[in-house]
């Protein structure tokens, strides 16, 4: 899948090259045109003119203000994106139908020592293939080794995508066979106390690999910390600690900058009279990503933006509709969501055209106002950021129908007596009785309310059951006794 924006490239092997891309980092000014639902061609027409000059204002105004909009072409769905800016771990779930995201990481520059700047970071784009459904783990500004005693820079944390969490018992180890980072932007050495530069991080390789490449290494009189590479971490100065696998080694004391954070975090500065600049992290992507680029980031924060095409939903399916006294209850299960957040669903009863709109993820709603005596069907469309996707096929017909509860006898008073004898018998849903008898020997009604009855025992009764029927149904009393 081509999402727009990407800056392209060639990735294969893990093959570690130096040297660096021409140019700096490329950011994609993506214009976003949110236009949901249906659209009458006449009305699209009248509106093209309109809508061209809107997408010119919005590029115009994106580039005056540096801001960058989500891309989205209005007849078939956008570019989603999201940001982690947040230090440490985040999970992120890929969408439904989404197989491919394009992903811009950044491992932050090393800070400043007491005198001198921190190493760059690293920028690194490129296209991962995912599976829908599956849940990465985004880490921001990993690894960072800290600085020296006193005036020494921290080194700059790291930025990457892995497969599971850094929690989780069975995650694979880093730097081995099992690392389960799919991309990584190595951090920047942190600047020494006395004048010595910090390592950069990892820039991208020309030629043909570009999946993996070393730091820089640390500057300063007595010998910088070691770059990361793309096997190791790398070496620390004097007194400085070394590199690892996703962390980089803190500097020695009295100033030294600290490691950068990467696939392979670099070497911390030397301390005491060699108060030296600290390694940058090595930057990675994983074999099957492509348009991979990697440069040079002087400035940015550590972050990663994940962005991932996206369309309207499917169709909503399994719709089913249950009639009640004019009312129906309709259900159905949720569809794939095109890549976009589902808002909400839209049911429409055919006739009438009646409508109800609930929020996702419910996937059931009722409607009420409906005529009874009339056969109904209702269809489904589900809606996100992009707009309303195509219709449900329609539900099962039903017929809406006046429901008249069955009637219940709780009590009869008294519960023995003659022929003649006045009976109360009491209970719910009595009203519109068309029958009370005394063991099968019909008897006359003299009152009838919804939770009472008055009659009386009827000539030829014999001692058994009374029974009462309504247009609801029937219900039998406990034992009446003749005397």
């Amino acid at each position: 899948m081509k999402l727009l924006g990407h800056v392209s490239g060639q990735s294969s092997g893990k093959d570690c090259q130096r040297g660096l891309m021409d140019g700096g980092r490329r950011t994609p000014l993506e214009v976003s045109l949110r236009i949901g639902g249906p659209r009458r061609a006449a009305a699209w027409k009248r509106r093209s003119v309109r809508v061209f000059a809107s997408a010119l204002a919005a590029m115009l105004a994106a580039t005056m203000t540096g801001l960058v909009l989500r891309a989205a072409p209005a007849d078939a769905g956008g570019i989603v994106k999201v940001s982690f800016t947040k230090t440490g771990e985040t999970p992120f779930r890929v969408p439904a139908g989404v197989t491919n995201v394009y992903v811009v990481a950044d491992g932050a520059p090393g800070q400043a020592g007491d005198a001198t700047v921190g190493g760059a970071g690293t920028t690194v784009t490129a296209d991962l293939p995912v599976t829908p459904g599956a849940t990465l783990y985004v880490e921001v500004g990993a690894g960072g080794g800290g600085g020296g005693f006193t005036d020494g820079g921290a080194g700059g944390g790291g930025s990457d995508v892995r497969t599971c969490s850094v929690s989780a018992n069975n995650c694979g180890g880093l730097g081995t066979i099992e690392d389960p980072r799919l991309l990584v932007a190595g951090g920047g050495g942190g600047g020494g106390g006395l004048g010595a530069g910090g390592g950069a991080g990892g820039a991208g390789g020309s030629g043909s690999s570009a999946s993996c490449n070393p730091g820089g290494s640390g500057s300063g009189t007595g010998g910088g910390g070691g770059a990361g590479t793309c096997t190791s971490g790398g070496s620390g100065g004097q007194q400085g600690g070394a590199g690892g696998a996703g962390y980089g080694g803190a500097g020695g004391d009295f100033g030294s900058g600290g490691g950068g954070g990467g696939y392979y975090g670099g070497g911390g500065g030397g301390g005491d009279d060699f108060s030296t600049g600290g390694g940058g992290g090595s930057s990675f992507a994983e074999a099957a990503a492509s348009n991979v680029s990697m440069t040079l980031n002087n400035s940015a924060a550590a972050s990663v933006t994940i962005s991932y095409s996206s369309t309207v939903p499917e169709a909503p399916t399994g719709v089913v509709a249950t009639a009640g006294n004019g009312q129906a209850t309709v259900s159905w299960k949720a569809p794939s969501n095109g890549g976009d957040q589902i808002f909400d669903y839209t049911v429409t009863s055919d006739p009438s055209g009646f409508t109800t709109v609930v929020n996702a993820p419910a996937t059931s709603a009722r409607l009420t106002g409906l005529m009874n005596g009339v056969t109904y069907v209702f269809t489904v469309v589900a809606r996100n950021d992009v707009g309303y996707g195509p219709a449900s096929y329609p539900s099962n017909p039903v017929t809406p129908v006046r429901i008249i509860p069955v009637p219940t006898i709780t009590k009869i008073a008294p519960d023995s007596g003659k022929v003649g004898t006045t009976v109360t018998i009491t209970g719910t849903n009595l009203s519109g009785a068309t029958k009370v008898s005394f063991n099968g020997e019909a008897a006359v009604i003299i009152k009838d309310t919804a939770t009472e009855i008055t009659t009386k025992v009827p000539t030829g009764a014999k001692t058994g059951d009374i029974q009462v029927t309504t247009p609801g149904g029937k219900a039998t009393s406990a034992r009446f006794t003749v005397t």
